[in-house]
Order: C-alpha cells, then sequence, then structure tokens
C-alpha cells in the first residue's frame, strides 16, 4: 500500500499560486508536510499560502517570492530556502509557460520559456542538491509534458533569435530540455538517496492551458473542455512521490501517473551533456 503520510517531510514548490501547483501544495501540506510555495507576485503568493494554512488546518506552509524567469531570483529563492532550512525531501519543479506569439526575452538576455521550463529548474535543482542528499529520501519533480517529443534542442537558435515558433519550436525544445537534463541528473544522482523524475500529468483544465499561448487551437481552445481537472492528475503524482527509493525510480518517465519512455531524442547523451555546459554558462553556475 502506498504510504503518503509526509510528517516531518519538507516541500518546495513553485508555480504554486493556481492550477496544479496550487493543488500539489494543498495535498502535500493536507498529508503533514512542511510546504513552501513560490511566485512572483508578493501579495498573490502569501495570499495564497494563507489560504493553503487555513484550508489544511496547520501554519507549516511559507512563501518565497521570486520571478523564475530571471536566474537572479532563482539563486535567491535557493539561498533564502536554505538559510531557512537544513534539507529538502521534495522539490515539485512545476513553474511553466506556453509562449505567446510575440518573442519574449528577458533582462538576462534568455527567452522566456526557455528560462522558466528549463533554466530555472535546471539550477534550482543544481543549487539544492546538496539540501536534497540531506534528506533520507529526497524526490525532485520534474513537470513534463509529451510536446517534448516534437522538440529538438536547436543550439544556433536556442532563444529564437533566427527564427521563432512559440508551441512547435520554443516550448517543445524547452520542454526536451528539461527532459534531457533530468537523465543528466539522474546519472549524477546515482547511489544516493535522491531520485529525479519527469512526470506528464497529461491534459488537465489550467490557467495555462486555458490561456493557450502559442500553442495550436485543437489543442489549447477546443481539447480543453475536455481536459479533467487537475485534482486527480495531482493525486497520481502524490503517488509517484510515494514510490519506493529504487533503481528504476531515478532517471523514470511517468505520462498519467504510468511508466513509459519519453521520446526518442531526450536519451541523446551527447546532445544532453552539450546541452548540460550550455545552460551550466548560461545560468552562471
Amino acid at each position: 500500500m502506498i504510504n503518503t503520510n509526509f510528517k516531518d517531510k519538507i516541500a518546495l514548490v513553485t508555480g504554486a499560486t493556481n492550477g496544479m501547483g496550487k493543488i500539489m501544495a494543498i495535498k502535500l501540506a493536507e498529508s503533514g508536510a512542511e510546504v513552501v510555495i513560490v511566485g512572483r507576485d508578493k501579495l498573490r503568493t502569501e495570499q495564497t499560502a494563507n489560504e493553503i494554512k487555513q484550508q489544511v488546518g496547520h501554519n507549516n506552509v511559507h512563501s518565497l517570492i521570486g520571478n523564475l524567469s530571471l536566474m537572479a531570483d532563482v539563486k535567491d529563492v535557493a539561498e533564502r530556502f536554505k538559510d531557512r532550512f537544513d534539507h529538502l525531501d521534495f522539490l515539485i519543479n512545476n513553474a511553466g509557460i506556453i509562449p505567446t506569439d510575440k518573442r519574449v526575452v528577458t533582462s538576462e538576455g534568455i527567452e522566456s520559456s526557455f528560462a522558466i521550463n528549463h533554466l530555472a529548474p535546471f539550477l534550482l535543482t543544481n543549487l539544492l542538491t546538496d539540501h536534497l542528499k540531506a534528506s533520507k529520501q529526497a524526490r525532485v519533480l520534474n513537470m513534463a509534458s509529451e510536446a517534448h517529443g516534437y522538440g529538438k534542442i536547436d543550439f544556433d537558435n536556442l532563444h529564437g533569435e533566427k527564427s521563432w515558433s512559440p508551441f512547435f519550436g520554443a516550448y517543445t525544445q524547452s520542454k526536451l530540455a528539461l527532459v534531457l537534463t533530468a537523465y543528466k541528473f539522474a546519472q549524477k544522482f546515482e547511489n544516493t538517496n535522491v531520485a529525479i523524475i519527469s512526470a506528464d500529468p497529461g491534459g488537465v483544465q489550467t490557467r495555462m492551458t486555458a490561456k493557450g499561448g502559442g500553442a495550436p487551437f485543437f489543442v489549447t481552445g477546443l481539447l480543453k473542455y475536455f481536459f479533467p481537472k487537475p485534482e486527480a492528475a495531482v493525486g497520481k503524482l502524490i503517488e509517484i512521490l510515494s514510490l519506493p527509493n529504487n533503481t528504476e525510480l531515478n532517471g523514470s518517465y511517468f505520462i498519467k501517473g504510468k511508466r513509459k519512455k519519453s521520446a526518442k531524442q531526450s536519451y541523446d547523451k551527447s546532445v544532453g551533456n552539450r546541452l548540460w555546459e550550455v545552460s551550466s554558462n548560461l545560468v552562471n553556475l
């Protein structure tokens, strides 16, 4: 039987002011975990933390403010977390965007979806590795997408500077990058108590799918009406977090709660190694 008693566990959840991130934070807190949520808007993030406290009936819910499209903010979030806690049991890299038709570049010179969907979890996981290893059984959960199967890492057009396609270009590339580097992390976590997992929750009704971004209409304009609500998907993610430590869990990929193979290009080690180096340089690791 799966154990979802997370008493004495510490969880950090990004993108937790709405949708699946908020529900994940609630479910973790309901299961006894001490939860830290990350959001970019101070008022909204603090209000969300207070709402969760009221709903779960305890005060072990905290907030950290940071714009995860900016690597300086990611570093600040990591430092403030480490100042308060001596270990981390669950790192939930949930924050993500679907880019719009207009290409957006951050003040640090990085295309925004590549920054939020890939570089932020890449940097945050790196910065919190020692805290994860200080846990008895740590989990890094990256919110993946089957869209990574349409992706290609274009090192000559990484930020859409030469040509721009919001969904089948920028978004799918960022999600492929997330999965590629998860496999690299899995190698680094071998023979440790840390397991990194990529999980596609499937299509769910969230604010991101409602907005649509640069995705084709048939993806977000029509199918969103048939998407299930996110509570069921979060329940499956909680079950994944509860799985026992074994060699198969680290570096695993799940779709709708079932272990699957990711896309062929996500296993290309030469691309993964180069991406790791490029990503490290972009975030100044």
